[in-house]
């Protein structure tokens, strides 16, 4: 579960990466792929894969992903279960636990297809920023993408990062 915790408190850190230019497609791994901006970079981050974008007016998009498979949780299990408001809540407390002070203001449980997504709005004071994300349950892999956006910047690529999201 550790791991699952860090891919949360990754997914909700501010980032440093500056490249810009043309959307990208971006696997993400064998079954999961995105476009950002730019090509974004790759990092490991206590053992968590994370792609990562910022651009010139400081927005970032970012991407983790988390076998779930690894804290003994299979796909039936988690297909189950995803769409519960209990497990709902239950992620939602692991993302409050790791950025105290975060003011969530939207939570959903959403259909997509054959998939379970969670939409999240929240908004951090602290650092002054909008935190928009989609969690993707897709068999026993949890994907979160994120995006932060200054609050006094307008979120306009947010919808189309979350919108190019392709399941193999």
């Amino acid at each position: 579960m550790k791991k699952v915790f860090v891919t949360l408190f990754v997914a909700l850190i501010g980032l440093t990466s500056f490249a810009q230019g043309e959307w990208v497609k971006q696997d993400i791994d064998k079954k999961f792929a995105v476009s950002f901006p730019a090509k974004p970079d790759q990092e490991d981050m206590m053992g968590v894969n994370v792609f990562k974008y910022k651009d010139a007016d400081s927005v970032s998009y970012v991407v983790t992903f988390t076998d779930l498979g690894a804290f003994g949780m299979d796909s039936a299990t988690i297909a189950e279960q995803a769409p519960t408001q209990e497990f709902h809540d239950m992620l939602k407390g692991q993302f409050e636990a790791q950025i105290p002070g975060v003011n969530f203001t939207k939570n959903e449980i959403v259909p997509w297809g054959n998939y379970t997504t969670y939409i999240f709005e929240a908004e951090d004071a602290d650092k002054k920023n909008k935190l928009f994300m989609k969690a993707v349950f897709v068999g026993e892999v949890l994907y979160v993408l994120t995006s932060s956006v200054p609050v006094a910047v307008t979120p306009t690529n947010k919808d189309k990062f979350f919108a190019s999201v392709a399941v193999k």
